[in-house]
């Protein structure tokens, strides 16, 4: 993003300097993975399993805020669904990037 949209990535410098989390997702090292407090490797076409192993750590340890989930978005399935039976421990096959990273970046709660 810094090298492409230098003038929009100001903003998430500035919220890094408030205190916010950087989290940068891409196979590649770039300026934006080194500015970034987690650069996850991720390989090619592996960015929806590793978004589904972020989703999975976020609902098991409760990390997100309930309240809005379930009056303001159609995700309250989703956490119901989830505590009935989920398989065995996530692992985000094919992303190339190991389960502590993946817990690691899943682990931030959002802050507003």
């Amino acid at each position: 993003m810094a090298e492409a949209h230098p003038v929009g990535f100001r903003w998430v410098m500035k919220a890094k300097e408030r205190g916010a989390t950087v989290i940068h997702v891409d196979p590649r090292f770039s300026r934006t993975s080194a500015l970034a407090d987690i650069w996850v490797p991720i390989r090619a076409g592996g960015d929806i399993a590793f978004l589904g192993g972020l989703i999975r750590h976020i609902i098991e340890n409760d990390l997100f805020f309930r309240d809005y989930v379930v009056h303001f978005t159609n995700a309250s399935c989703i956490i119901f669904e989830t505590r009935r039976k989920a398989p065995p421990a996530f692992s985000p096959a094919g992303t190339n990037s190991n389960a502590l990273t993946t817990r690691r970046a899943g682990s931030i709660k959002a802050t507003g």
